[in-house]
């Protein structure tokens, strides 16, 4: 009888102490740096009642202050919060990453002969391909890979340019030897 007595007075005394939490002393522990997991082992409460504490009193730590204010404006004029050091947001970095692959294909295409190696096609840079004569020699994929241009030249070096279609065929040749 005499523990549950106890239990239920630390419950009150812990109960007290979530109901007591000064919000001076946690602005100023905030200010100072302090994480919610910090606060909480400074008073004896759990995380989630610092965190509602925090609430509110509408209160940030530091943590939640870096996580929730964008760092950067995009040129696009979009606010977003800078993960790394690039200065696009999501959707402007991946239109950069999307002109870059673009341009990347047209210099390797321009740097094989312009057109398909078979038929001589060259309509459409879209339905140019790159074939690996010797695929066990293949060290990366262009199409999804960024390297330096030499190197990249290098690995096109052990390539066919191909049309779409005479890529097809090539590999029709190779499943049916």
């Amino acid at each position: 009888m005499a523990r549950i007595q106890t239990e239920s007075t630390k419950e009150k005394i812990k109960n007290t102490l979530r109901k007591n939490i000064d919000k001076s002393i946690i602005s100023k522990m905030c200010e100072d740096g302090y994480s919610a997991s910090k606060i909480a082992k400074e008073f004896g409460v759990s995380k989630t009642t610092i965190l509602d504490r925090l609430l509110e009193y509408g209160l940030q730590t530091l943590g939640q202050i870096k996580k929730n204010t964008p760092s950067s404006i995009c040129s696009c004029g979009k606010e977003y919060r800078k993960v790394s050091s690039g200065k696009y947001c999501p959707e402007c970095k991946y239109q950069e990453i999307k002109k870059l692959r673009k341009q990347v294909k047209i210099d390797l295409v321009e740097y094989k002969g312009g057109n398909c190696e078979i038929c001589g096609y060259n309509r459409c840079i879209e339905a140019l391909e790159f074939h690996h004569k010797e695929p066990n020699e293949k060290d990366f994929s262009i199409s999804s890979n960024f390297k330096s241009m030499d190197k990249m030249k290098k690995e096109v070096d052990k390539c066919l340019l191909l049309c779409a279609n005479c890529h097809r065929e090539e590999h029709f040749k190779i499943r049916d030897e």
